[in-house]
């Protein structure tokens, strides 16, 4: 009885084990099946999330696309337009300022370089002129003549020297050339007390007394305190018989050369008062 109540238990114990391992089969099936559901699930969520991202920032994009496209075509040709030609036109105008200022510059530095050829050159032609007065003061008169020429060859403008070669001219006894210079010396410096004074001299010494008075007369209009044509002018008076005019421009001389610290000789003055005397005593015996 016990072995075969062993080999019926045995028995039992073998189906619910075979009973029992299609069971546990089934259960990691449901099990397997289960966990597959859930990842499927898990992936079409991230799916999901992962089209709405897309989808959002497609949409996004195409709003942002369409306003900017909409901005630009909502302008008016009229207005691009405009703005094209401002563009244009300030590129134009900086270009232009550009080679104004460059231009500026240019005629800046070759207006320096002008002036500085002129300031050599003048430096030049005053040497010459100074080097002539020298030889003037020595008597030297034809020499001093040259260095004047000179001087003008230099720097063609150059009154003083064209007014000093007038003088020498009239040393050497050559008239038509000194008018010629002094002249020339009044078209460069019209207002020139010292040529006009000097041509005044030139024109009474050739006999032309009333010309004479009236470069006089200028030249103590361009320089009342110049005293040299005061005593010229006396002198025409004298000639004149206009004695009491004379007087009052001789006495103007002496006055003025005193307050310009060019005293006259005493010889000088000596002479001029005992004329002024003269005068006054011819008036004295007019009838």
């Amino acid at each position: 009885m016990s072995i075969i109540h062993d080999a019926l238990k045995k028995a039992q114990s073998e189906r619910e084990v075979a009973a029992f391992t299609p069971y546990i089969n089934d259960r990691k099936r449901d099990a397997h099946i289960s966990r597959s559901s859930s990842n499927v699930k898990v992936i079409l969520v991230l799916l999901s999330l992962l089209v709405g991202i897309v989808g959002s920032w497609i949409a996004i994009y195409r709003v942002g696309f369409n306003n900017i496209t909409q901005a630009i075509f909502k302008k008016k040709p009229s207005q691009v337009q405009t703005r094209a030609v401002e563009n244009k036109s300030n590129k134009s105008a900086a270009l232009s300022k550009k080679e104004g200022e460059v231009m500026g510059r240019s005629a800046m530095v070759e207006n320096q370089e002008i002036k500085d050829s002129n300031n050599k050159r003048f430096e030049d032609a005053k040497y010459r002129n100074l080097k002539g007065m020298e030889f003037y003061k020595h008597g030297k008169y034809s020499l001093a003549k040259g260095e004047f020429l000179a001087s003008i060859e230099v720097f063609p403008e150059y009154a003083e020297a064209y007014n000093n070669a007038g003088l020498a001219y009239k040393k050497l006894g050559d008239s038509k050339n000194a008018e010629a210079n002094y002249k020339k010396a009044l078209k460069y410096k019209t207002d020139y007390p010292e040529a006009l004074n000097n041509y005044g001299v030139l024109l009474e010494s050739n006999g032309d007394t009333i010309a004479a008075k009236e470069y006089f007369k200028k030249a103590i209009a361009a320089a009342p305190y110049y005293p040299a044509p005061y005593l010229n002018l006396a002198v025409a008076l004298e000639k004149d018989k206009k004695f009491d005019e004379a007087i009052v421009y001789y006495e103007k001389f002496l006055s003025y050369s005193k307050q310009n610290n060019e005293p006259v000789s005493n010889d000088i003055e000596r002479s001029i008062r005992e004329r002024m005397l003269y005068l006054n005593t011819d008036n004295l015996m007019l009838p």
